[in-house]
């Protein structure tokens, strides 16, 4: 449930493990650091000098071999698929990756509750991969040959309980991009893995050279099954007179 546990059992210690808490909480996968303090560590006085502030940490970035190599392996795709998602995106860095996404008219899914980081009215954008997962979006899933996974962990919601890729080599071709080096790999071995923020790597997408494939129907198909899940289904007519009538008349009679 946390990312580092400890207990301060010397006074002097007590600006270094904070520092490192504060470090290991903001970087990587954000997440909490529990610090144990003992009565004594709250009596004990100490001149030790305090912290004198945060330190400034810039998230890892790709490096251009890593970059040239994507380019390589988007461009022997037949089904690409960009799947998003997960902490840390700063304003204008998804409008980076939706600028790649149209100009290479790639299909782009979001995780669970990401969806809202992506323009939904972007020809690219093709639904979620969340809780209840639509069925299109699993067919999807299932059916890319090369996913190019940005910032996500690849959990439980994502891949529909773990089903829809095999473990740990999945059929698919994984580059898997995140600024935890620890997710890469922790449950897909990926064909590709990238240590970087989603900033930086956006950053990068824009320097990246164009990568065009045979795959505009793939991505016209998505996106009109992401469309066509809007469209409720018409009741028939015997739902509506025949069955709805037995219905009342059986309801008035008991």
């Amino acid at each position: 449930m946390a990312k580092w546990a400890v207990e301060i059992d010397q006074v002097e210690r007590i600006p270094e493990i904070i520092s490192r808490a504060w470090i290991t909480a903001v970087t990587g996968r954000p997440g909490p650091v529990v610090i144990a303090l003992p009565e004594d560590m709250l009596t004990t006085m100490t001149d030790v000098a305090p912290l004198s502030g945060p330190a400034a940490i810039f998230e890892p970035a790709p490096s251009r071999a890593a970059m040239a190599r994507l380019g390589e392996i988007l461009g022997e795709a037949e089904r690409p698929l960009i799947l998003y998602g997960g902490c840390n995106w700063q304003a204008g860095s998804t409008a980076k990756l939706q600028a790649f996404a149209e100009a290479a008219d790639i299909p782009v899914v979001s995780v669970f509750r990401y969806q809202d980081q992506y323009d939904n009215f972007s020809p690219t954008f093709c639904g979620e991969a969340g809780v209840g997962m639509a069925p299109a979006v699993k067919k999807l899933l299932a059916e890319a040959d090369v996913i190019l996974a940005v910032n996500n962990r690849f959990g439980e919601n994502s891949t529909d309980g773990y089903t829809l890729f095999a473990v740990p080599e999945a059929a698919q071709r994984i580059i898997h991009v995140h600024g935890s080096d620890r997710e890469i790999g922790k449950v897909y071995r990926p064909a590709l893995g990238i240590h970087a923020g989603p900033n930086a790597f956006a950053a990068a997408l824009g320097e990246l050279e164009p990568v065009r494939g045979n795959w505009s129907a793939w991505r016209k198909a998505a996106r009109a099954a992401f469309e066509a899940g809007f469209e409720a289904p018409r009741p028939s007519l015997a739902r509506r007179h025949g069955q709805g009538h037995g219905a009342s008349a059986g309801s008035a009679t008991r």
